[in-house]
């Protein structure tokens, strides 16, 4: 009985102390290309960004969980775009030799690495400092979509961004398999024995169709891009707190899109519906025969959003349009009128007729308001209609 225990108690020792090498010990990277423009170190994460400065349109990508900025390259390469690309903390940058300039826009992140909070962080100094174009798209993957929900502590920045959330993790939402709190301490073997075949017939299906080499590639790279044991640890585990602890109403900014994979193995396609459909200003796209990864498995429903669209605010389409939200009036500028009630009158720089041209042409028009006085926060992040007196 006692050498029993002490064999039970040796597995333990060893096994404890193999997980605790997995943790620390540094992933090689795998995947690295050369590299034309400028590179930032932002704490533990990192920030590329390439093209004219003077461009007239800013794109922002976020990989997701395990994915390197590489994943979008292929889909924005219109040289007139300014490309801005996140690599999230800890994370290998898919760069040959990466040379960082220094920058004084840089602040010191708050937030601990390896998390959704420390990601968004990244993302408002990328948005207020580098993104110059006119008009700015964020595109985000899979997890990358908590990052912008914590955008809550610089919602200003926002006001001019279009937000692409493709096969995006939402409040509330679920993984295709739920991974029991007991096993979790098993991730950093997983994750080694990952790497020893990052493509499997256990896994395959998770990543959809592999004929095309470059997305193949990609996927082969996966489980090599975080530095360490350590940060693919704390990303799931935050990854499954954030979905459960986050509230399932929401508010959502203007001109935002969440494309979903109709058959997506990483994610619960119906959960996150479900998710979605209570935010508002939000355009659910679903991809049919789609896996999780839309933009390498599906390049045409890439390119159906592929680049920002001309003009901000207004967007007309099969003789309709839609005025997207902005804080364009205010309730008490003019007299009262008839009954007491007051007219709204329009805030500049919009209170003249170039504001509204080019909607001579459609037969609808769906205003959605924003109310100066309003709070902003989790108690008013909807407005509810109440149930009738009886």
């Amino acid at each position: 009985m006692h050498i029993l225990i002490g064999l039970i108690g040796l597995f333990i020792l060893i096994a404890t102390s193999l997980r605790r090498w997995l943790l620390r010990r540094e992933t090689p990277q795998v995947q690295a290309v050369d590299f034309q423009g400028e590179l930032y170190q932002v704490g533990q994460a990192c920030v590329a960004r390439q093209g004219p400065e003077d461009a007239a349109q800013s794109v922002i990508v976020m990989p997701g969980f395990v994915e390197n900025f590489l994943y979008f390259t292929a889909y924005y390469q219109d040289p007139a775009l300014q490309l801005i690309m996140l690599t999230s903390a800890n994370y290998h940058v898919p760069v040959n030799r990466p040379r960082y300039r220094k920058a004084e826009w840089v602040s010191p992140l708050r937030s601990r690495p390896g998390t959704i909070a420390y990601d968004a962080e990244v993302l408002n100094q990328a948005l207020e400092h580098l993104a110059t174009g006119h008009q700015v798209r964020v595109h985000g993957h899979s997890v990358a979509a908590q990052s912008f929900w914590k955008r809550a502590s610089r919602p200003e920045l926002f006001s001019r961004v279009e937000v692409i959330l493709e096969a995006p993790v939402l409040p509330q939402g679920k993984p295709f398999r739920e991974v029991p709190r007991a096993a979790r301490w098993f991730l950093p073997f997983y994750l080694f024995a990952w790497q020893q075949q990052p493509i499997s017939p256990s896994n395959r299906h998770l990543f959809g169709p592999l004929d095309d080499p470059r997305k193949r590639e990609l996927v082969s790279a996966l489980p090599f891009n975080p530095r360490h044991g350590k940060t693919f640890v704390d990303n799931i585990l935050d990854l499954a707190d954030w979905m459960q602890r986050t509230p399932p109403i929401f508010s959502a900014p203007a001109a935002r899109r969440h494309p979903g994979p109709e058959k997506d193995r990483i994610l619960q396609a119906e959960a996150m519906r479900r998710s979605a459909e209570q935010a508002a200003n939000l355009q659910i796209i679903q991809i049919p025969d789609c896996s999780h990864l839309i933009t390498l498995t599906v390049p045409t429903a890439s390119r159906r959003w592929r680049r920002p669209e001309r003009g901000l605010g207004v967007r007309a389409g099969r003789r309709c349009a839609l005025l997207l939200r902005r804080e364009i009036c205010h309730p008490a500028p003019a007299p009262a009128g008839p009954g007491g009630h007051r007219h709204p009158g329009a805030v500049a720089p919009y209170d003249q007729p170039e504001a509204l041209e080019g909607l001579e042409g459609v037969s609808h028009l769906w205003l959605l308001f924003v109310f100066h006085a309003a709070g902003h926060g989790s108690k008013h992040l909807r407005v509810r209609a109440a149930a009738p007196w009886r």
